[in-house]
């Protein structure tokens, strides 16, 4: 018989091979050329069998019912890999039990072995979060774990790293304000009056801001401004609206079919809804001041009229157009 023939038969009796290291300890093994952690191994899987410290009588049950069934050391590999995923000893002994009662090769036994765990230990739920995983080589990861609408939401925007940058380069504005802003009725006056420089509003996070930088920021998608008069009091709560409604979405797709940008062949359900007047310059979200652009063209787009880089789409007599940027 060929030597490595040997080798092969001997593990196909997977209690028989294991029974040969109930004598044997790690430095040995090395010692022989195995290597450390298939030492290891091998050592974790003869304890969970041969061990007489606890639960004596199942291990020797076990052993029995492997040995009956046939099972080879890639399938005892198999149940250990399993079982010792078990945080109670009674449970890992009772799984052991049951596996090697179990016929079935090695794929089978991991499978089955793997649901029995996840019955017993069940893991606990996933808590939304944000993680970064650094990596010596200098690149790292970004996670996000949050319901499924939310991450397709997310996806739907950004689906490769330039999109991701396009997020904080380029047309990207300045951070949102994810917070109540508390506005005084006269100083709401001051800002209906365009003397929002001298106005200082109070956030609920704790900040302030000037009225001219809370219109030059964007407020969240469902911001909320409280009002509030000097003498009698709080007298409403507004929410302002960023996203536009799926009518307000449909009728800009039906306006531009495509791309609003000049030559732009994308199909309006691949585009975002853009804001002619942009939001942070106080542009509402209604459909005279809505349009279908693709994501590259309504990043690229001048938002404020004083940039004038790519040009910027307007609405003229009731049709939205393409402005050329300014030539100094």
């Amino acid at each position: 018989m060929h030597a490595l023939e040997a080798s092969i038969r001997s593990r196909a009796d997977g209690i028989t091979y294991l029974s040969l290291a109930r004598d044997l300890d790690y430095d040995t093994l090395v010692s022989w050329g195995e290597d450390p952690q298939s030492a290891r191994t091998l050592l974790g899987l003869r304890d969970l069998f041969f061990s007489t410290a606890s639960f004596s009588a199942q291990r020797a049950a076990a052993c029995d019912a492997a040995a009956e069934t046939g099972h080879s050391y890639a399938a005892l590999l198999a149940i250990y890999s399993q079982v010792k995923r078990l945080k109670r000893q009674s449970d890992a002994v009772s799984l052991l039990l049951e596996l090697a009662r179990t016929p079935g090769d090695a794929k089978k036994l991991r499978s089955l072995g793997r649901k029995r765990v996840n019955d017993i230990q069940p893991r606990p739920p996933r808590r939304p979060g944000v993680n970064v995983t650094r990596r010596s080589d200098g690149t790292a990861t970004l996670s996000i774990t949050a319901s499924s609408l939310d991450i397709a939401d997310l996806h739907a925007h950004i689906k490769t790293v330039e999109d991701a940058r396009a997020v904080f380069e380029g047309g990207a504005e300045r951070p949102q304000i994810t917070t109540n802003v508390v506005i005084q009725l006269d100083e709401f006056v001051q800002l209906l009056n365009g003397e929002g420089q001298d106005v200082e509003l109070q956030l609920t996070n704790g900040g302030r801001l000037t009225g001219a930088e809370l219109v030059g920021r964007i407020l969240s998608d469902y911001g909320y401004v409280g009002l509030f008069h000097p003498v009698h009091g709080p007298l409403n709560l507004y929410r302002s609206k960023r996203l536009a409604t799926w009518k307000q979405r449909h009728l800009a797709m039906l306006e531009n079919p495509t791309c609003a940008w000049p030559d732009c062949r994308a199909p309006a359900e691949d585009c975002q809804v853009h804001h002619l007047r942009a939001w942070s310059a106080g542009g509402h979200t209604n459909a005279d001041n809505l349009a279908t652009l693709c994501r590259y063209h309504n990043s690229v787009n001048d938002d404020s009229p004083a940039r004038s880089r790519r040009g910027r789409l307007v609405r003229r007599h009731g049709h939205v157009v393409w402005t050329p940027p300014r030539r100094e």
